[in-house]
Order: structure tokens, then C-alpha cells, then sequence
């Protein structure tokens, strides 16, 4: 007799168990913490009754959904497949690992940080000193690790269905990730569109290249990679000429960067239905730019290809700007449906001093943990100075080039623990 194969509906739902022997169920290994189970009681009693008596009529296939307590329109809804005709089970139990991360009202921490995958371009870092980082998060108690895929170095000439890969440059990468996820960090990958091999396409050509270059990616680090953040700060840098600097986005503009990260996004689900999509935008308070529109109109016009809302937030030493961060996530949130990380927070000691930058990071922390809504993580940015960068670029830090700590690195480091 065929088996009933388990239905997964990528980007909204999860399948935690995928067959029964009429009805009753060969053994989910479903466990949430203790803490999610007080506050959710109506979600394990629901969960309890699909479990245990909610199938209904058991000669026939059937799906009970269990929506998710605290972002009902976001994943993971919860599915539970019954059929009386499996014979055996399909599978046992798939369970996304960001499943409670998700869910529960915490948030995590960690830091940015950048690698190079080509040894001579100057970025920093080369694989040893990025595997130090690691480390060193490790030790202090990160849950996080940022760090962006260059896509001028992880390509090379291409078609928009045909992917050539520089796999020289990419088997750092393959170490990079490798090690972080043994260190337990999770891994936030950023990658933009590599701007001169596709300057020539057409706007469906450049979808379709879209849809193989982001599902390329995350096949290959299928389990490995969290999050992928498709371009970066999109609403200030062209995705398609990054040097390209807009005070606001043209309506058509926004509307090829959605058909964009709709096709990254579909391809990206495709190759690993657990990991989670993201655009973000960059929040510096200073910019003059009418942030909360272009907010709204950059996520209104991806927010059903991504999973999470990312923000950059720069409150320099404003503590007034500081105060308005909570709010901004819980209204983008509520609005949108979505989860948000802070991807970025940080202050360059270039113009403001260390002390400053451990003063002031600190209590922005502080003030995003008292929110509303609070994000799921909240990385700093960044870790190490860049040596090859000058001015405000370069000197975002929290350790200077060489690794060592500047005295911001100890005034930070109690403000990330995990509430």
C-alpha cells in the first residue's frame, strides 16, 4: 500500500509528523521548553489534542493545523498529517531548529564580522583570525555569528540559468561555516546580487538568475546557514550598482527588488525549507532620510517573500533615537507579521569615543530588551576594526585590527545575555 507522504508547505508551515498507524502517532520527538509551555497553555492543549484524539474521521487522510501562539501569520504553523492508510511511517519528525527561537519572547546576541574568501583582496579577515572570532564569541557567550558572502569572489562569468562558481574562493567559505556550526553559533549570511556579471540582464533574466544563485547557495549549505539576507541595505544602496546611493527608493525600483527577492526567495526555500529569508534596511537616525516610509514601502513590497525584518539601527549617542528603537521593531512587527532581528547596531570610534561606543551600545541594548516586542537577536556591529577601510567604515570595533579588545569590548559583553 503507497504511504502517505508528508505534506510541507515551505516558508509558512511545519511538518512534525508526517504518518500514523490509524491514527495513532509512531513517536514525535517534539520537545519545548518549559518556559513556552506557561505562557502558551491554549497552543500545548491544542497541540496535546491533534496528538492525541483531534483526527476525526480516521479513514480518511487528514491535516490539523495548530497556528503559532505569538506570530500567527509567520512560521512555524504547526501541521500533523494523519492518514489511516500508512502502513509505515514516511518519517518520523522534522523539526525546524529555530522552532522555540522563534516563538518565545527572548532575544539572542551576537556580533558581525567579515571574511575574506579571496586571499588578495584585503578584506578582512583570512580564515585563521575568523576562526579566532569564533572563539572568542564562542567564549563569551554568543549565540550569533554575521558575516557576509562577498559575491564578486564566490562567482565567476554566468548565465541566468547556469551558475559558475569559483569554488577555490568558496571552500573557505565551506570551512568558515563549517567551524562556526560546530561552535554552536548560528550563522546570518548576507549576499547581494553580484553587480557585473548580471549588469546586462533584463529584469525576468535577473529573477531567474536570482532564483539560482541564492537556491544555489543554500543547497550547498543546506542545515548549515540560519539566515539569508538577500542584497544589502537595498533601500540606500542599488542592488544592482551597490555604489549607487538613493535618499529614496523609485516605485519601479522597489518594484524589480521584490520580483528579485521573491525568486531568491522561492529558490532559497526550495533548497533547505528550514532556512529563513530576510531584506534589511539601514536606520541611521542621522541620514535625514523619512525612515518609517521607506520602511513600510521597502517591507510592504517584500514582506510575503520574507521571514524576518532586518534592521541596521545607528542611534549615535542620541538617547532620544535610542528610545524610538523599541517602538519602530513592535510597529514593523505588528504591522508586517514578522519576527525582527536587529542585524546591525553599532557605533564608529572614528568620530565618538570607545567609551562612548560601550555607553551607548549598552543602553541601546538595554532599551531594545525592554520593548514591546522584542527582536529575536540583536547583533553588533562589528566585532573587529576593518584595517583596510579608513575613517567611521573602519572603526566600528568593538577589538581593534590587531584582535585586541578595546575597553568598549568589556563594557558590551554584560549587556548580551540572553533574557
Amino acid at each position: 500500500m503507497k504511504e502517505q507522504q508528508p505534506i510541507v508547505h515551505k516558508k509558512r508551515n511545519l511538518t512534525i509528523g508526517s504518518a500514523f498507524r490509524t491514527g495513532v502517532s509512531v513517536g514525535l520527538g517534539i520537545s519545548f521548553s518549559s518556559n513556552f509551555a506557561q505562557n502558551h497553555p491554549e497552543f500545548m492543549r491544542d497541540l496535546n489534542r491533534a496528538l492525541t484524539n483531534g483526527y476525526g474521521d480516521k479513514d480518511k487522510a487528514q491535516t490539523i493545523v495548530v497556528p503559532n501562539p505569538v506570530f500567527p501569520t509567520f512560521v512555524p504553523t504547526i501541521e500533523i498529517v494523519s492518514t489511516a492508510q500508512a502502513i509505515e511511517p514516511t518519517e518520523v519528525a522534522q523539526i525546524v531548529p529555530h522552532i522555540e527561537w522563534l516563538s518565545e519572547n527572548k532575544t539572542e546576541y551576537g556580533f558581525n564580522t567579515h571574511l575574506r574568501g579571496d586571499a588578495q583582496s584585503g578584506q578582512n579577515l583570512d580564515l585563521t583570525h575568523f576562526k579566532h572570532n569564533v572563539d572568542l564569541l564562542k567564549n563569551a557567550g554568543q549565540t550569533w555569528i554575521r558575516f557576509d558572502m562577498r559575491e564578486d569572489q564566490i562567482i565567476k562569468m554566468s548565465s541566468p540559468t547556469v551558475i559558475n562558481w569559483n569554488e577555490h574562493n568558496l571552500q573557505t567559505y565551506d570551512e568558515a561555516i563549517e567551524y562556526a556550526r560546530k561552535q554552536g553559533l548560528k550563522i546570518f549570511i548576507p549576499v547581494g546580487i553580484p553587480n557585473g556579471i548580471t549588469s546586462g540582464m533584463t529584469q525576468t533574466e535577473l529573477e531567474i538568475f536570482a532564483h539560482h544563485f541564492y537556491g544555489g547557495l543554500a543547497g550547498r549549505y543546506a542545515g548549515k546557514v540560519a539566515v539569508w539576507q538577500i542584497a544589502n541595505e537595498a533601500d540606500v544602496h542599488d542592488f544592482r550598482s551597490y555604489d549607487k546611493i538613493m535618499r529614496e527608493m523609485p516605485q519601479d525600483y522597489l518594484n524589480a527588488f521584490a520580483g528579485v527577492v521573491q525568486n531568491g526567495s522561492d529558490g532559497i526555500h526550495q533548497a533547505d525549507p528550514n532556512a529563513l529569508v530576510t531584506v534589511n534596511m539601514s536606520w541611521w537616525f542621522g541620514s535625514g532620510r523619512n525612515l518609517e516610509s521607506e520602511g513600510q514601502r521597502l517591507f510592504g513590497a517584500v514582506v510575503n517573500s520574507i521571514d524576518i525584518i532586518t534592521f541596521d539601527f545607528y542611534p549615535d549617542t542620541s538617547t532620544a533615537n535610542i528610545s524610538k528603537m523599541p517602538k519602530i521593531v513592535a510597529d514593523f512587527s505588528q504591522k508586517f507579521g514578522k519576527p525582527v532581528i536587529v542585524g546591525e547596531l553599532g557605533l564608529p570610534t572614528a568620530s565618538f569615543s570607545v567609551k562612548d561606543q560601550g555607553h551607548y551600545m549598552g543602553l541601546s541594548v538595554g532599551a531594545l530588551k525592554g520593548g514591546l516586542v522584542t527582536p529575536r537577536a540583536v547583533l553588533m556591529y562589528e566585532l573587529t576594526d576593518e584595517a583596510n577601510i579608513s575613517g567611521n567604515e573602519g572603526s566600528f570595533g568593538f577589538l581593534q585590527t590587531d584582535g585586541t579588545p578595546k575597553p568598549s569590548w568589556q563594557q558590551i559583553l554584560p549587556w548580551l545575555q540572553e533574557n
